[in-house]
């Protein structure tokens, strides 16, 4: 969501945020995370 807000901010007129990106990311075991 601070993605995309920064980019609405910037100007990109068709800015969306998909909810669960995140959640969809972290269940793909081949989708790196990094914990620091």
């Amino acid at each position: 969501a601070l993605a995309a807000a920064a980019a609405a901010r910037a100007g990109y007129r068709d800015v969306r945020a998909y909810y669960l990106s995140f959640a969809d990311w972290a269940k793909d075991e081949s989708c790196a995370i990094i914990r620091d």
